[in-house]
């Protein structure tokens, strides 16, 4: 489990130790540290941000070598990631994924945008007119 890289959301009120703080590089970041947590030997990251609407974020990851801007990013992206999984599970009729490997995951989701596809094509070529 050594190479598996997470990017997660984590409580005010999370237990670490500060072991480096940088200076933050991005206006909204307020805290840019290198922490030590129970969970963990090795170092990670811990990231507190405010977003434009004033909500205040505390993240932890252990990919070092990402950039304030970067970290925020991908944390944004996780949401769109969030929301395709949404869609999948309402239109799409996908409610759990059959593997755990990248490979396994992708042939799902190429299977199910297929069907969607082809479903909605025949909708298209054999949708009743209206009369009237």
């Amino acid at each position: 489990m050594k190479d598996v890289q997470f990017l997660v959301r984590i409580r005010k009120t999370f237990k670490m130790e500060t072991l480096k703080s940088y200076e933050p590089t991005h206006p909204n970041v307020t805290k840019n540290e290198l922490v030590s947590i129970i969970m963990r030997e090795e170092p990670v990251r811990y990231i507190e941000f405010i977003d434009d609407d004033g909500n205040p974020y505390h993240l932890i990851t252990n990919r070092l070598d990402l950039t304030e801007e970067e970290i925020l990013e991908a944390y944004k992206n996780r949401w769109y990631i969030e929301l395709f999984f949404k869609w999948l599970k309402q239109h799409v009729k996908v409610s759990h994924l059959f593997s755990h490997s990248p490979v396994g995951i992708w042939n799902q989701m190429y299977i199910a945008l297929i069907t969607c596809a082809l479903a909605e094509i025949m909708r298209l070529i054999y949708q009743p007119t209206k009369s009237g």
